[in-house]
């Protein structure tokens, strides 16, 4: 894990220098939010201090308080400091503290919740601080949580985030369609639904989340559409192709990530399967071209496991070596009566993987 926390630091270090060299003493704007291309606000400008977060997205930047919620297991924020010194008090939602290493906070500060924790950092005049998350368990044994298209049905949603989290998983994914028509009133209610979950929650958007101005509301909630990180020596990638393909930006860069990648295995997450694998059905990505140049891609990289929703029933097949898991029953109204509504518990360690679907 310290290998991703290394590559994670770079970047945002060296932005935030030259941010530095070419605003000098004026910058002085308030409590602007940026976002990034690939969704999520990432950067803020507050006070004349600059604040910079990967792996997580900020909610909410004021004069000394950050509001951020984390994305992926290991979160890396840096601050570049104004012309005095100032102590931020920070709060990082989506996390599980029992879990989590946290380095550059105030000794004695940090005060843990369910699920988060706050704390304080104090920042240098115009130097950067930087506040670095790991996981603090063995990461090459852990479990994690699979389930999908929970809309619809807000008593079973919150009935499998439960007896999700009661096996105490690193994280819960959800493949996506949360929400029916992404509206701000869906998405409320489900921030609460998911405030009750003991275990962090990532997602990848749904073709029903991204209705209206869902994939606003879903950016500004949730962070990137599309990312990776490592876990021990298990690569994860949630892919966006919530509107029936994966558009060429993300394409290439899925490509690059792969080929950067040299973890031992590789798991696929996205809403839409690249195919149905349901005789004479075919409720898959509408983009059929593309979604055997995502299939090509997962063979050429010898990727282990896809997991895709959408279809709302439990199917699995295997293909080229490459085994793909459809988990669609988290509250949506079921393709057919069997098994019914369900997640998928994975357990993974050193020396193999293992995957059981629960009923609830």
């Amino acid at each position: 894990m310290a290998v991703t926390v290394e590559r994670k630091t770079l970047i945002p270090i060296i932005v935030l220098i030259m941010l530095a060299i070419l605003l000098g003493s004026h910058f002085i704007r308030l409590n602007d939010i940026y976002s990034n291309s690939r969704g999520g606000r990432t950067m803020a400008e507050v006070s004349s201090a600059v604040i910079v977060v990967n792996g997580g997205n900020i909610i909410q930047a004021e004069f000394s308080d950050l509001y951020v919620r984390a994305n992926e297991p290991d979160m890396l924020i840096s601050i570049l400091g104004s012309g005095a010194e100032r102590m931020f008090n920070i709060t990082v939602e989506n996390v599980n503290p029992s879990l989590t290493i946290i380095n550059g906070s105030v000794p004695g500060s940090i005060k843990n919740g369910s699920n988060h924790v706050s704390f304080t950092t104090m920042v240098a005049p115009r130097l950067v601080k930087t506040i670095t998350f790991t996981q603090a368990e063995n990461l090459e044994n852990f479990t994690f949580v699979v389930l999908g298209d929970g809309r619809d049905n807000p008593d079973i949603f919150q009935q499998i985030l439960t007896d999700g989290g009661s096996f105490n998983p690193l994280f819960i994914i959800i493949l996506g369609d949360m929400v029916n028509s992404g509206t701000r009133e869906e998405y409320d209610e489900l921030v609460m639904l998911m405030e009750a979950s003991s275990a962090p929650v990532l997602t990848v958007p749904g073709n029903h989340d991204i209705k209206n101005n869902g994939r606003v509301y879903y950016s500004q909630i949730f962070g990137t559409y599309y990312h990776s990180f490592d876990v021990g020596t298990t690569h994860f990638i949630l892919l966006d192709n919530a509107k029936g393909d994966v558009d060429n930006a993300q394409m290439e860069w899925l490509r690059q990530d792969l080929e950067q990648n040299n973890a031992s295995s590789i798991l696929v997450f996205m809403h839409i399967p690249p195919f149905d694998p349901r005789p004479d059905q075919n409720y898959a990505m509408t983009d059929t071209n593309n979604a055997q140049d995502l299939v090509s891609l997962f063979e050429q990289f010898q990727v282990d496991m896809v997991f895709s929703g959408h279809i709302h029933s439990y199917l699995q097949e295997t293909r080229n070596g490459v085994h793909y898991v459809i988990t669609g029953g988290g509250g949506a109204p079921l393709v057919q009566d069997l098994p019914g509504h369900h997640y998928v518990l994975m357990n993974v360690s050193n020396e193999n993987s293992t995957k059981k679907m629960f009923l609830v």
